[in-house]
């Protein structure tokens, strides 16, 4: 219910969480350190008023879209073609398939 409703993206049976959590685990230290810190403190900022919370994620992200390899993957990935309908659908396979700097 909790899925249907959009409060959370996905739920999987008992057996499916472990290596779910190990899949997601690997995908996660794949992407670049700064990348990781600066989202790791975005989810920090959460519990901040929602226009507080939402600025500091913005001004998170923004310093993360200046970075050499956050530029290096954002051209990649529209290459991919994730920034069409059918790529947004399919945006964990996309940033996957992106190389690892």
């Amino acid at each position: 219910t909790a899925e249907a409703w959009g409060y959370l993206n996905r739920a999987l049976p008992a057996e499916e969480i472990g290596p779910f959590v190990d899949q997601l685990a690997r995908r996660i230290a794949g992407f670049p350190p700064e990348a990781v810190r600066l989202a790791k403190q975005a989810v920090g900022h959460a519990q901040l008023p929602p226009p507080q919370g939402l600025i500091e994620e913005s001004y998170l992200f923004d310093q993360l879209l200046r970075t050499e390899d956050a530029q290096d993957a954002m051209r990649e990935f529209l290459s991919l073609g994730g920034q069409t309908p059918e790529g947004e659908a399919e945006v964990a396979q996309l940033s996957g398939r992106l190389r690892r700097r």
